[in-house]
């Protein structure tokens, strides 16, 4: 029989076992997070080191002094393509040189699959994956004389308006490197917008290469969802050699009856859908737009979004977030250092109570975040996603009736509620990118292109109380971006907008628009 005193000692061995055994765990995984975290940094380290030999060497033996120049300043370029100047050189020699890109350099996104090269979306997770083939869109661009010269930075997923990533660090706007050049395709914003490339191709499932174009001064089109992927550019990808190559495209050519077409067109327009208020750089940009298609004989008539600013959160937030709520996502970059344009990712992993608990208490201070916050819960399931499906659906049909009623041939409308916002901040406006979100969730093509620069003026009325309250944090930090001194010049852009499957009348639109406002790109 055991004393008293034996099981208390008994007792006493077993609990200094189990804390032996949990201080044993905590250090075991410890150690085996120290053991991550230091062969990620060899990891990005020997990424970055191979970047800058490629930089280097061709800094030294080739021709691409603009653009690494440029890159010396604002960080734009991933990679080199130092098969380039090669192909340029060959270039030189053909004796038909009919090819209506013969020559022309061309940068190419990271997410753009190029033979020979990364193309890691700014994860270290894609570090090392090299691209055997170069993808459809490439080839097309070569097969018309193009040569593909660098590949251009992107936010680490491409899931953020900002351009930075752990592997190639952060891009600046090339009109002031306080400022970010946007995203997804800041790259390509920042290296055209500072006149280091001429063409360049991008991608776009939200304002992807429109938010860029116009922080960076440059022009961009974002095609009917299925079509393909400017002007000449356009032709090009409705060229047969698309449909060869990717038979899953349409067969539709170029269609230059709607390109050049001189009827006048109905025109809708709206500075603000319903989301964040645009400061006012971005509203007069609107009315130089509309003033400059009136002088030009088109009828511009106002139009509005039908229930965007309610519907915004629920439908395109959720979208964004997926059927799975951004797990797919927070796989690709658990074992990641997270960007700053990603912080946000991990609300959407708390329990869809507490996200809710969290919308309620700022709803009366802040009724945008806390829409922003419900529509990180309304999907998650295969049940709520295809509930979602039905009210993108209804959510189109109705835009679609709107538009008909009023008898549109196009729309002009804002891109961003404000110009470039200065990098720290951008990861926190998603929601200032709804005016570019709304034409991929009703999938129309639109194109965006500069018309003005912010002036005294745009600042004085930004720091008006009257004219720009600056209530929510939002407001804040938009307020911000235009109210002081280093905004003015800053590049202020609106989008042009058509019917699906249009394009050739929206790159019209753009053209036109572009020649009677005269922006100068410096």
């Amino acid at each position: 029989m055991e004393s008293l005193g034996s099981k208390g000692s008994l007792r006493h061995t077993i609990f200094t076992g189990s804390a032996v055994a949990v201080t044993a765990a905590a250090l075991a995984a410890v150690a085996s997070s120290i053991r991550k975290r230091r062969a990620l940094d060899k990891k990005l380290e020997e990424k970055r080191a191979l970047s800058r030999q490629t930089l280097n060497y061709v800094e030294q033996h080739l021709q691409m002094s603009k653009a690494l120049e440029l890159n010396k300043t604002i960080n734009c370029i991933t990679d080199a393509i130092v098969e380039a100047e090669d192909q340029a050189a060959a270039c030189d020699k053909m004796t038909d040189k009919q090819s209506p890109l013969h020559g022309m350099p061309l940068s190419v996104k990271d997410n753009i699959g190029v033979k020979g090269y990364e193309t890691t979306g700014g994860m270290q997770i894609n570090i090392g994956r090299v691209s055997e083939l170069d993808s459809v869109i490439v080839q097309v661009f070569k097969r018309y004389g193009a040569i593909p010269f660098v590949k251009t930075n992107v936010p680490q997923s491409m899931y953020s308006y900002t351009c930075s990533n752990k592997i190639f660090g952060e891009t600046s706007n090339p009109h002031n490197t306080k400022r970010t050049p946007g995203g997804s395709s800041g790259g390509e914003g920042a290296i055209l917008g500072g006149g280091g490339s001429i063409i360049g191709l991008g991608t776009d499932v939200g304002g992807s290469v429109r938010v860029p174009a116009v922080f960076c001064g440059v022009c961009a089109l974002k095609p009917t969802v299925g079509r393909f992927s400017l002007v000449e550019m356009t032709r090009i990808m409705t060229a047969p050699d698309m449909w060869e190559l990717d038979p899953t495209i349409p067969r539709m050519p170029f269609q230059e009856q709607l390109f050049a077409s001189e009827h006048k067109l109905r025109i809708g327009y709206y500075t603000w859908d319903g989301v964040l208020p645009p400061v006012p750089a971005v509203a007069r940009a609107v009315h130089v737009a509309r003033k400059a298609l009136e002088s030009l004989g088109h009828t511009l008539v106002e139009f509005s979004p039908p229930g965007y600013g309610d519907a915004y959160a629920s439908l395109y937030i959720a979208t964004m977030a997926g059927g799975d709520r951004g797990q797919t996502l927070r796989e690709k970059v658990k074992d990641d250092y997270l960007d700053r344009g990603l912080q946000m990712l991990w609300i959407a992993n708390l329990p869809q109570w507490l996200i809710g608990l969290l919308a309620a208490m700022i709803q009366s201070k802040d009724a945008v975040q806390a829409k922003v916050l419900r529509g990180l819960i309304s999907a998650g399931t295969t049940y709520s996603w295809f509930r979602h499906v039905e009210k993108l659906r209804d959510y189109r049909n109705n835009f679609v009736k709107q538009w008909q009623s009023l008898k549109l041939d196009a729309v002009i409308c804002p891109v961003f509620a404000s110009p470039a916002p200065y990098s720290e901040d951008v990861g926190q406006l998603t929601a200032a990118a709804s005016g570019a979100a709304l034409y991929n969730l009703v999938n129309f093509p639109a194109g965006a292109l500069p018309v003005t620069r912010v002036n005294e003026q745009d600042i004085e009325d930004t720091n008006n109380p009257v004219l720009y309250p600056a209530q929510t944090a939002f407001e804040k930090l938009l307020k911000r971006s235009c109210s002081s001194a280093d905004s003015k010049g800053l590049p202020v852009g609106v989008q042009c907008v058509t019917l699906p499957y249009t394009e050739e009348l929206c790159l019209r639109l753009m053209t036109e628009l572009e020649g009677a406002v005269g922006f100068a790109s410096k």
